[in-house]
């Protein structure tokens, strides 16, 4: 990475979960500035010496100092204490104390579901299972008001134990574990079949670029076709390992613009890099130095973004050690893409906008294999599906039957096929292009255009609940293949 103006860099971490710091130069004088420091340290004094209520120093410090941060409206502004700071930095790194297991909420009942273990990590050796439901921890029950708070009653310090109520099976079975210090990666890769390589990064960490950087090497020493990189779920961290992976990608051009004392300071990738196509993953959560890199993506014209609308972090804060040994952490810019915009709560628009993950992650490696045909088979006899042959699907519309005519959920077929579905509620039609084809739904009509020819299918649409179906001869003028419909399942293909 090169610099078109050499900014003074003092310490480069960024993010909901990080911050980036520009030494700036003094922006008042000195006078000015020690009448300002006399005037607090005089009104803090007058107030613990004389109120009646004899407040408590420390308290006082705290409220003092939190008393000015909320004066500037910024929630990325932050007081911790140094034991608060510490956990901070830690999330970063993907290092805590715990056992080692991934829980998600059970949709069903107020019930941590297990869905992932670390290997060999302490929850894994004590015999618990992915699929595992935890109802209880330290025999205090899971209920939906301690919902949110029970993971990290799971964590806590080194060496300690926790008592988890499990029910396998029907059957239910106490474990008791003891945490332990885990170092979880910050990186993880894997191969998504067809020649596309697949790595995804958690957080930006002090081992992020190095560690993609092994995962990046990997895999194009198989030579694929493409990679899909996901940045969903990260909120940020260094900015110098989100620099660091987005010139894996540039030769040229602006990676960011940040500001020093009031001028623009470009930071351009160097001339090395991979010419490997990718697309990237990103959603709600995907925030600042992720939407930093996706964005550098983006804007160069290097990667299209799949998914949803990202969070919108685009201030820096710089973090400074205070001489109790506790931390402040100030806004200190508001940083740029690299075409000179912003991003602070706007987020990034995705180039094909999709909710569902699994039909999003389809998307991004469809983009990178155009010429693929693919399939989607939804089941008649339960809410089940598979798309593509290996991506189970859950809790899917099912295909309705009327008048003898079989119908599929429009939104959810295409979108599995990779399309961005638009939807105009005022006029009620239904836009998205498919395999090249512009297609259009007119629900008020009853009327489907491809490329503005009308479709001519008998009963080509009807609505079941606030979702709309189309027929299968729809299906087949859409994409040119004939659709298997049998008593078990109904399949589509691509093309």
């Amino acid at each position: 990475m090169k610099r078109t103006t050499a900014p003074r860099v003092r310490r480069l971490l960024i993010g909901a979960l990080a911050a980036l710091a520009l030494q700036l130069a003094p922006l008042q004088t000195f006078a000015a500035q020690q009448k300002s420091d006399d005037t607090l340290l005089e009104a803090f004094h007058l107030i613990l010496d004389n109120h009646y209520t004899h407040p408590d120093e420390n308290a006082l410090l705290q409220a003092a100092i939190k008393g000015m941060l909320d004066s500037l409206d910024d929630p990325f502004s932050n007081y911790m204490s140094a034991e608060e700071y510490q956990d901070f930095m830690n999330a970063i790194n993907q290092s805590y104390a715990g056992i080692g297991i991934t829980i998600e909420a059970d949709e069903e009942s107020p019930a941590l579901v297990v869905a992932g273990l670390v290997a060999d990590a302490p929850a894994s050796k004590a015999g618990i299972l992915a699929g595992d439901r935890i109802v209880g921890i330290d025999g205090v029950a899971v209920t939906a008001d301690t919902l949110e708070a029970a993971p990290a009653k799971i964590r806590g310090k080194e060496g300690t134990a926790v008592t988890l109520q499990v029910v396998r099976n029907g059957k239910r079975i106490d474990f008791t574990v003891i945490r332990a210090s885990l170092q979880l990666p910050e990186v993880s890769s894997d191969d998504l079949g067809d020649g596309i390589a697949y790595i995804r990064i958690f957080t930006f960490g002090d081992n992020t670029a190095s560690e993609f950087d092994q995962a990046l090497k990997a895999a194009t020493a198989k030579k694929p076709k493409g990679l899909v990189l996901d940045l969903r779920g990260n909120g940020g961290g260094s900015v110098l390992a989100a620099l660091q992976v987005a010139d894996q990608f540039l030769k040229s051009g602006k990676i960011l613009i940040v500001h020093d004392q009031g001028e623009e300071a470009a930071i351009e990738a160097d001339s090395e890099g991979t010419d490997l196509p990718v697309t990237v993953l990103i959603d709600e959560n995907t925030a600042s130095a992720s939407e930093m890199l996706a964005g550098a993506l983006q804007r160069n014209g290097r990667a299209k973004l799949v998914g949803v609308t990202s969070y919108g972090k685009g201030t820096m804060q710089a973090p400074y050690d205070l001489p109790n040994g506790s931390e402040l952490k100030v806004s200190i810019d508001n940083w740029e893409l690299p075409d000179g915009t912003s991003i602070q709560k706007t987020g990034l628009t995705p180039d094909v906008y999709i909710e569902r993950p699994e039909a999003a992650a389809n998307a991004a490696k469809q983009l990178l294999l155009p010429d693929r045909r693919q399939t989607l088979t939804l089941s008649r006899k339960s809410a089940t599906g598979k798309l593509n042959g290996t991506i189970e699907l859950i809790d899917v519309p099912s295909p309705r039957v009327a008048s003898g005519v079989t119908y599929v959920p429009l939104r959810y077929v295409f979108e599995s096929f990779g399309s961005q579905i638009d939807w105009d509620p005022d006029k009620r039609l239904i836009h998205f292009e498919h395999e090249g084809k512009k297609v259009t739904v007119d629900l008020r009509k009853q009327a489907v255009t491809i490329d503005g020819k009308k479709v001519a299918a008998v009963q080509a649409i009807r609505s079941f609940g606030e979702s709309a179906y189309v027929s299968t001869a729809v299906i087949k003028a859409i994409t040119g293949s004939a659709v298997n419909v049998t008593s078990a399942a109904v399949t589509m293909y691509s093309k």
